[in-house]
Order: C-alpha cells, then structure tokens, then sequence
C-alpha cells in the first residue's frame, strides 16, 4: 500500500496514458501504487472550495485496516521532496506500530480484568442445580460488569429474569425470538451498538436499549443472555454538514458537485449506545463457550447415570426372573409327563399347549440370560476365565453339539482347522460365540443347504469363520447386524436382537474383532479373529 498521498498541485492538468490498454494483456495499467496516478475531479474541486491548492495524506493503520489519517495541507502549490516524502511515510509506519501495539496491549489488560470475571461466573454455572444460566442469574453484578452494560436480561426456557436498567418483560420476550434468529444464522454473537437500525421496533425503548450484545445455547429450549446498552446522546462538531458533500451539478459532463460550505455543523447522536470492545465481545463469546461446555457435560452425567440405572434395573430383575422361569421349565417338563400316561381325548390338545408353555419359557429364560450379558458387557464387569485352548478341540465341540440341529434340516456341516492352532480365551465365552454363529447359520440356511466352519492363522492372529449359503443379508441391513437389539424381522421375529451384540462385544473383551460379510441369494460368512499363542 501507498503510506502516503500527495497532490502538489489542485488545479493541475492530467496527463494520458498512452496506449490507453496494455499491449501485452490488453487490460488497463494498474496505478494503485503509483504516486504519480491523478485523483477524482470532484476531490480537487473541494480542495479548491476549502482554499487549498496543495495536500498531502499520511495513513495510520491498526492491524492491515486503516485507523486514521493525518492530512496536511498548503494553499499554495507545495512540492513535497522525496525525503520529506519519505521521512513522513516512516513517520506514517512507526505511529501505526504504535498504534497497534498500544491497542493489542490495552485489549490484553481488559481481557484479563474479565478472565476473573469469567472464572467467577463459569464455576457459578457449574455449581447450579438445575440449568447452567441459573448460575449466572445469582451473580448479577459480575454479569454486568463483564460488558459494562447497564441491562442485561437472562432467559432460561420460560423463565425471565432482568436485571438493571432493561425494556419490559413482554418487550424482551418479543426482542429475543428476533435475537435467537440472529444469532442462529451468524453462529455465535449479535453485536450493535444501533439497534434500532437493524430491528426497528426497539426504537421504543431505545433509551434503555440503544446497544446490544447477545448469545443464545443451541438447545430445543429457550436459553440465552442480552445485555442491553443504554442510549448515549452526544453532540458531533463537523467542518460542514456531513449529508451534504456533494450537490447536483450544472455540467453535464460533471453532474456532481462538492459541497461549497465549511461552516461547523453540530450533529445530535441519538439511538445508539456505548460501543462494544472486542474485550466486551471476547468475554461474551469465552462466557457462552463455558456455558456449553457445562451443559454438555451435564447431559453426559445425565445420560451415563441413566444408563447405570437402567442397566442395574436390569440385571436386578432378569436375576429375579431366571428362578420362576426355571421353575415353569420344570413344571411343564413334569405335567408333560403326567399327560403322556392319561389316554383322553384332550391329551393331545394338553400336551401341545405345554410344549408352547415350555417353548416360550425357554426363549424368555435365553432372553434374560442375554440381558444379563448386555448389562454386564455395558458396565465393563464381563468376568472372563482365559486359559490356553486347543482350537480344533474347539471346533470339534461345538459342531458336535449342533450337528443334531443340522441333521433335522439335511444340512451339511463341513469342520476344518489348520494343525496346532491356539488361543487364550474363556472356553465357555467362546463356545457361547460359536453356537450362536452356528445357530444363526442353521436357522437361515435351507434344508438340503451347506454350513462350512473353518479355521487358519494369518500373522499372529486365528480365524475362525461361519460360511452358510442361506439367504443373505442385505446390504442395508449389514451395517447394523451387531448393534443391541437389533434383528432382521423377516424369518427372525423371535430374535432378541441381542445375540450378535454379545458375541462381538465377547470377541473384543479377548482382543479379538467379529466381522460379516453377505451377499443376497448367495449367503453369509462370519469371522472371528483371537491373538494366537505362539
């Protein structure tokens, strides 16, 4: 940028550029640096209206934007020498350091006189009881020394409390559904110290609220702070009146003119109050920051205490539940045993309604048992009893065991294991992740179908997979497999929704991973992989 402008001359006689466009770009040359680059007709025939034939400009910058200006001026022709010219450009850029030193340090100072005020107002947010704001309306003092504001309004759902000089309630109830709008679309502040400009009904109470700062909590509720700027009137000396610079011209080539009058012109400043700092709207922001934080934190403790609740609701009552269901088993067991010797004509009927008594007495005794094992898995207290395991033995096992299962339905059940293979794992965890998977594969695999369990080492891990050709899963419905309570409905409607949960949440306690893949129409392969003892 150009520190410095110089005009020697008002009344000087431009000089074209010749080509008007450049030969190589075919754009027109660039002055913005140029000293020499002549300025607006309009500014030199004010110049020559306030009786000035010669001026310079020296720019005063804070951080790249432009602070302020010093202007000189002659009324006579003055050419400025280059060193003059040069000294006063240093001069330009040693006063803008200044001036951006002294600003960054006296905005250090404020921020930390505010730090302690937000320190004191954040840890008030945390010991409050019920919402984080209600810690900031106990402390009304530090709330509005934290802006310097004289009002300011705190909102917490349909509650309203207005301390200081403040519009009335119905006024900032209505004031803060246009705030909350405001604030939603620029994601964090609303700062003005003219309201009335951008919301024109403030105008009412503009004598109490001419500034304004506000935040809202991106919460389904109403939440949120306004503090409130009172009006400061004040008067404003200018060398003429500021709305008339320029006046209709007579020439056409030159339709504006500027204005002729230098007289002091004195402005009333009304409808705005004390302008915002950046300190004033850095505490907002740093206040607004903690009261997220806090209440995020809140719902966290909320949501875990919850859960720690639901899940000892749980486990209280499947333990209860186990023993009488126990004891229906039994009892069915024992009345089918009683029917089978009567020879009546309902004994038939009798003996069914048993076995559908006993049938789903056993499904909701497994479903227990399986939210005793979410509950447990959940609070991080699986017991695991990890000892080295032979894993063809294994596999041998449980194959052994469901092999009835498959023989029902005429499925082949293929076992295979590389030689040698061990893990350390719970036998009776993993067995539990075996009959599941194979469970699974019997049950959604058509009779006449094929059921492969093989198992192999790659690097230092064991794999163990469950390959079924049934009908698949679809690919929708794969990502979700092993989330709780989840359970593909269509061919599954006794499904707990639980049992893949379990088996992956098994699988990882021993530091293993369980994954699926499927195709539709063409089955599913599910695979276990478990550290291997070397």
């Amino acid at each position: 940028m150009n520190w410095i402008r110089v005009i020697p001359d008002a009344r000087y006689v431009p000089v074209p550029i010749l080509p008007v466009l450049r030969p190589d770009t075919g754009q027109p040359l660039d002055l913005g640096y140029s000293m020499l680059r002549s300025v607006s007709p309009i500014h030199c025939q004010y110049l020559n209206n306030m009786g000035v034939r010669a001026s310079m400009s020296l720019s005063l910058l804070e951080q790249d934007r432009l602070w302020g200006l010093i202007t000189c001026a002659d009324p006579q022709p003055l050419l400025v020498s280059h060193p003059v010219r040069t000294m006063c450009a240093a001069i330009a850029q040693l006063l803008s350091v200044q001036i951006t030193a002294l600003q960054t340090r006296d905005l250090q100072a404020e921020r930390e006189r505010k730090s302690l005020l937000i320190n004191e107002l954040s840890a008030a947010m945390r010991l409050a009881t019920h919402d984080v704001l209600d810690g900031l309306a106990n402390h009304p003092q530090q709330l509005l020394g934290l802006t310097g504001a004289s009002g300011v309004a705190v909102l917490i759902e349909d509650r309203l409390q207005l301390i200081g000089q403040c519009p009335t309630e119905e006024q900032v109830r209505a004031l803060y559904l246009w705030v909350r709008e405001q604030c939603l679309d620029s994601g964090e502040l609303l700062v003005t110290e003219h309201l009335q400009s951008l919301h024109g009904g403030s105008a009412v109470y503009s004598d109490v609220a001419s500034g304004l700062l506000a935040f809202v909590l991106p919460k389904p509720v109403d939440n949120g702070v306004i503090w409130f700027g009172a009006q400061l009137r004040s008067s404003m000396q200018w060398s003429g009146n500021p709305d008339e610079h320029f006046v209709a011209g007579t020439d056409a080539h030159q339709p504006l003119q500027p204005r002729k009058s230098f007289e002091v012109w004195e402005q009333q400043v009304e409808g705005r109050s004390r302008p915002w700092s950046a300190a004033d709207a850095f505490a907002a922001l740093q206040l607004r920051r903690a009261a997220i934080e806090d209440d995020l934190a809140r719902q966290v403790r909320r949501e875990h205490e919850a859960v720690r609740v639901r899940d000892e609701l749980v486990a209280v009552v499947s333990h209860d539940l186990r023993n009488p269901m126990t004891i229906i088993i039994m009892q069915c067991g024992m009345m089918q045993r009683l029917v089978s010797r009567d020879e009546g004509k309902h004994t038939v009927r009798l003996s069914a309604a048993l076995g559908t008594v006993e049938e789903a007495t056993s499904r909701m005794n497994a479903l227990i048992a399986d939210l005793l094992d979410k509950s447990k898995l959940d609070a991080g207290q699986y017991p695991l009893d990890c000892k080295p395991l032979d894993v063809v033995e294994l596999l041998e096992q449980a194959c052994a065991l469901l092999v009835t299962l498959t023989s029902h339905k005429d499925i082949e059940l293929n076992c295979s294991s590389v030689a040698g293979l061990s893990i350390d794992a719970d036998p009776q965890r993993l067995f539990q992740v075996l009959s599941n998977l194979l469970g699974n594969a019997i049950k959604f695999t058509q009779a006449g179908g094929r059921i492969d369990v093989r198992a192999w080492q790659v690097d230092d891990n064991v794999m163990i997979s469950v390959r079924d050709n049934g009908g698949g899963i679809l690919p929708a419905q794969l990502p979700h497999i092993f989330e709780r309570y989840w359970s593909v409905r269509e061919g599954n409607p006794n499904g707990s929704g639980l049992g893949l949960y379990i088996c992956r949440s098994i699988v990882q306690a021993h530091g293993g991973k369980l994954w699926a893949t499927s195709e539709p129409g063409v089955g599913s392969v599910f695979t276990l992989s478990l550290p291997a003892i070397a």
